[in-house]
């Protein structure tokens, strides 16, 4: 199935293999089944992560499991992993779950990362009923809030303030959604699922994404200003 959608897939029966695969071939993305035998899911993550430390690079983990016993989600996501769905896994699930990753591959030209929407326009101009001047109020407003937000966000993770980092990713998140900007609602929302405390070598790489998201943001937004001044005559 990821092959008729343009990907190149390894597959191993065991986390030794998939080891020794990794070595060997640079990968974009493992999903890992839990339960493989020899050596599980959670013990080739954490191989994985453990290397990464000396070797440095980060390749994106997702796990695969047959169970769905409460805490399963926590144990996959404390060892490492990016991701977790449950099988029978359908292809519509597990390809979004790959595009939330964000995966950039240079043998898929087509990529899902490409296809980014910055700013959905036609469902914005629909949020305010076509009204230009409303859709200008709302655009200055949140130039004017967003960088500061971001800010305050950069200075809580640098600090390892997990609250306010918390509340500032919510809050921006909350503003790309009524903007209809779709890429750095999805990227804010990665960031909320990751833990800052536990996390932050994925806590900073994620907000590096939010930050070139939020930035072809205000791009976008200040041509949508230009054009709302132009026909509205305003000065």
């Amino acid at each position: 199935m990821l092959e008729k959608e343009g990907y190149t897939v390894a597959a191993v029966d065991n986390g030794a293999a998939a080891l020794k695969t990794l070595e060997r071939e640079r990968f974009d993305l493992v999903l890992m089944d839990v339960q493989m035998p020899r050596m599980d899911g959670i013990e080739t993550t954490t191989a994985i992560r453990d290397r990464e430390k000396i070797t440095g690079g980060y390749i994106p983990i997702v796990a695969l499991t047959a169970h769905a016993m409460v805490g399963d989600r926590e144990h996959c996501l404390k060892a490492g992993m990016d991701g977790y769905l449950i099988k029978p896994i359908q292809p519509a699930t597990l390809l979004e779950a790959i595009e939330q990753l964000h995966l950039v591959s240079a043998g898929r030209p087509n990529s899902a990362r490409a296809e980014k929407i910055v700013l959905d326009r036609a469902k914005l101009l629909d949020r305010v009923d076509g009204d230009m001047q409303l859709l200008g109020e709302i655009t200055k407003m949140f130039l004017q809030e967003c960088d500061p937000l971001m800010a305050s966000a950069r200075e809580a993770m640098k600090t390892g303030n997990a609250g306010r980092f918390a509340y500032d990713i919510h809050t921006l998140r909350g503003m790309f959604r009524s903007l209809s900007a779709t890429a750095a609602q999805e990227a804010a929302g990665k960031l909320e699922e990751l833990d800052l405390v536990k996390n932050l070598e994925k806590v900073q790489a994620a907000y590096a994404l939010l930050e070139q998201e939020a930035q072809a943001l205000k791009a976008e937004l200040g041509g949508t200003i230009d054009k709302t001044v132009a026909s509205s005559g305003v000065m």
